[in-house]
């Protein structure tokens, strides 16, 4: 136990320990924080290192003389002498006073700037110190700058430059030494960042006229997306819920030592002229065109709609119609279907969404779905069914089984604009002895006339009967007028379905020129006239051998629609007869089998390319494409344009042996290829 004497002692010294501690805290006068809160955003101050000076940049438009007044947090039991400030148009100083009396200057600059970008480039100077002299570089356009060493400096080996910075200013100090090709640095002033760029060449050094653009790319979501060049257009495509006003600014590639203008650009809702200019100051203009697009997926997943619903009574299917903006269904069913007791439809779905209660079999009253897309945003949908308010009685589908080559095909009948059925028989068909047809009535129990009959030389005239009521329909039968004279004349392809129930398209163009039979390779055949007759639907997923007899001019998976149908596609045995082109006017060729994804080329013919002079991204993006040899016999006289025409895809044939000595653009002909393997081009392919 202490002493009196002792503890006296002892509470003295530690008094006199926190009066000395508390008086050194006391004489603190600094600025801990600025923060101002501006429309409910808070923008905090940056100190600068070593200094007493604070930077506070805001990234929206305001009055800076006119601010609210900022949140200033100073050391303990200090105080400043700016309370109730307001105006920041010019740099503010706040004198703190410590508790003793201890002053200290502190100053405030406050920025502001709409796209939240500092407003000057935050380098005073960059200096480059070389055999005892100073070399200061110049800044030009695009936070570039440029300086020249003496001719005898080993670019590589250079010492790291002095870089002078404004106020509130910061970067990573710049080590760098090899300067043979441009560095990049990043500055840093508050919470928003610059990009600078040190180019130095050396005196006297003959200057690069390189200034192409060699790839153009956004990245959205984590996804990267690629532009491909067709002449000096560079063209992107995105997915739908990209906002083209606001996009990450684009990756940009060009040759070493050029400079490009726009920078930092993000509104690509129109095309965008950007202006490469080569070290030498040649310049060459590109143009950057961004569009969306259906078929182009995005990484987030926010599909949630109902695509398609049906209803399957017996051999029938009744398809739904629906209503994306209102978000309903509506179906209209046979009269007399028992609504209570029908089976679960068939539903198809957004890419990678869910639905509720797929398995509701009770339609007397609307049913509600909610379709749930991968990042959880949702859609409800509600459908109706309902019973057709009276009975109809028609002829629904009526074919004929005809031999063709020792195997029987279907021959089906097709809608006429004056409502007639006509079904279209091979050359050579002897109308007058025909096996009776087979008919299809609604409703199924309906009964029709001239069952039997086998002579079709004229048209013949149906009756269709159920329940007192009846319907006439004409039928008239005809033998085909064009056709392949031959089998080797006949354009033969495979096609893969992954779904029961699901449509293929042949890639026929609205302005081509069409007169053709086609087997499907499931025991139906049609005659085609115009392009809006290409979709087939096959009952079982499967793969099915496509025969085209006749005229087909105008072939191409260009548009929405068609590309969709492109990796269904996946084998052409025999071109046969087949123009890819068109015979319309301006229609010079391109993109014929563009983005399929599994193609095998094994026909021992070669294509039709009379009239062609473009193969401008023929095979663009075709994944796993092969060709067999017979592409070394393209007849490619014609030809053009070869730009891009196996850009993305991974073809790797040899193509050295073709007479290429017409084409006169072939910018990205191949980005696989071996040089070795390309065709012996005298134009430019960067």
């Amino acid at each position: 136990m202490f002493k009196p004497l002792n503890q006296a002692v002892l509470i003295l010294a530690l008094l006199t320990s926190f009066v000395a501690c508390k008086k050194e805290n006391s004489s603190e006068a600094e600025i801990r924080s600025i923060i101002f809160e501006i429309n409910k955003k808070l923008y905090h101050g940056i100190k600068e290192s070593g200094t007493s000076n604070w930077q506070v940049n805001i990234t929206t438009d305001v009055d800076l003389s006119k601010l609210p007044t900022p949140e200033i947090v100073v050391s303990k039991d200090a105080k400043h002498d700016k309370v109730g400030h307001t105006d920041f148009s010019s740099p503010v100083t706040y004198n703190v006073t410590s508790e003793n009396g201890t002053k200290k200057a502190h100053k405030v600059t406050v920025s502001s700037n709409s796209s939240g970008k500092v407003n000057s480039t935050g380098i005073k100077s960059i200096t480059f110190t070389v055999d005892s002299k100073n070399y200061t570089a110049v800044k030009s356009t695009g936070n570039y700058w440029y300086v020249t060493v003496p001719s005898s400096s080993d670019l590589s080996k250079l010492p790291s430059p002095s870089i002078v910075l404004s106020d509130g200013t910061t970067y990573d100090k710049v080590t760098q030494t090899d300067f043979s090709k441009d560095f990049k640095f990043t500055l840093s002033i508050g919470k928003t960042t610059q990009e600078h760029t040190i180019r130095v060449s050396k005196d006297g050094a003959t200057k690069s006229a390189g200034k192409t653009i060699y790839t153009v790319s956004v990245t959205l979501n984590g996804k990267k997306y690629d532009a491909t060049l067709t002449g000096n257009v560079w063209n992107l495509q995105l997915p739908l819920d990209a906002d083209l006003t606001k996009l990450p600014t684009p990756n940009i590639t060009v040759s070493n030592r050029a400079t490009y203008q726009p920078q930092n650009h993000t509104n690509f809702s129109k095309p965008v002229t950007y202006t490469v200019t080569g070290e030498d100051g040649s310049t060459y203009q590109y143009s950057l065109n961004f569009v969306k697009v259906s078929w182009v997926k995005s990484n987030n997943k926010t599909g949630k709609d109902i695509t398609k619903l049906s209803f399957r009574l017996g051999s029938r299917t009744y398809d739904g119609t629906i209503n994306t903006s209102a978000k309903t269904v509506s179906a209209t069913l046979p009269k007399g279907t028992n609504l209570k007791k029908l089976s679960a439809p068939i539903i198809y779905l957004s890419e990678g969404a869910t639905i509720s209660n797929p398995n509701t079999t009770d339609f007397s009253s609307p049913i509600t779905y909610t379709v749930t897309a991968e990042d959880k945003s949702t859609n409800t949908y509600t459908l109706t069914v309902k019973e057709e308010v009276s009975q109809t009685v028609k002829m629904e589908s009526i074919h004929f089984k005809i031999p063709v080559l020792s195997q029987e095909k279907k021959f089906n009948g097709v809608l006429n604009t004056a409502g007639e059925f006509v079904v279209t028989l091979p050359p050579g068909t002897n109308l007058s002895k025909l096996p009776a047809p087979y008919v299809q009535t609604i409703p199924s129990g309906a009964t029709y006339d001239q069952v039997y009959k086998t002579d079709f030389s004229s048209p013949t005239t149906y009756t269709i009967s159920y329940g007192g009521t009846t319907a006439k329909q004409v039928l008239k039968v005809q033998v085909a007028t064009t056709g392949a004279s031959s089998p080797t004349e006949a354009f033969v392809s495979k096609w893969k379905t992954s779904q029961d129930g699901e449509y293929i398209k042949l890639p026929l163009v609205q302005y081509g020129t069409y007169n053709f039979q086609v087997d499907w390779g499931d025991g139906n055949v049609n005659t085609i006239t115009k392009h809006s007759e290409a979709y087939h639907k096959y009952d079982k997923a499967n793969t099915y051998t496509v025969t085209i007899i006749g005229v087909i001019k105008g072939f191409k998976f260009e548009g929405f629609i068609n590309v969709r149908y492109a990796h269904q596609l996946v084998e052409i045995s025999q071109w046969g007869k087949l123009k890819m082109k068109s015979d319309a006017t301006g229609d010079v060729g391109g993109m014929f089998l563009n983005d399929t994804k599994n193609l095998s080329i094994t026909a021992k013919d070669t294509p039709d390319l009379t009239g062609v002079t473009s193969l401008s991204a023929m095979f663009y993006q075709a994944k796993n494409l092969q060709i067999n040899s017979s592409i070394k016999s393209w007849d490619i006289v014609s030809i053009k344009d070869m730009s891009g025409m196996f850009l993305g895809s991974d073809y790797v044939g040899d193509l050295s042996t073709w007479d290429v000595s017409g084409v006169t653009k072939c910018l990205h002909f191949s980005d696989k290829m071996t040089t070795a393997q390309k065709p012996k081009f005298t134009c430019s392919q960067k």
